[in-house]
């Protein structure tokens, strides 16, 4: 499998290929959502977390069992924005 280079990557991007890259943003404190126009690197440096460890932490999710059934890309926008509504801003 090809290493993904994460750190130049839109939040956004990230947590559209794998959902589960989400529960580590929460984690770090790091915006993916309103914020998902940022690159994991500008995320980083202004939070002043550590990239290589935050895309040492999206790697291992290649390597972890994938049980969604949710195909988030294949939902409309609008029902889409309704469920990271409701989901993510509580």
């Amino acid at each position: 499998m090809e290493k993904i280079n994460y750190n130049n990557t839109m939040l956004g991007e990230i947590v559209t290929e794998d959902f589960r890259a989400a529960e580590i943003f929460k984690e770090a404190g790091i915006d993916f959502c309103c914020g998902g126009k940022k690159t994991l690197t500008e995320a980083c440096r202004e939070k002043k977390l550590d990239v290589n460890a935050i895309a040492s932490k999206l790697e291992d999710l290649h390597t972890q069992p994938h049980n969604s059934n949710q195909n988030f890309k294949d939902w409309s926008l609008d029902f889409l924005a309704d469920y990271i509504m409701n989901t993510h801003h509580k």
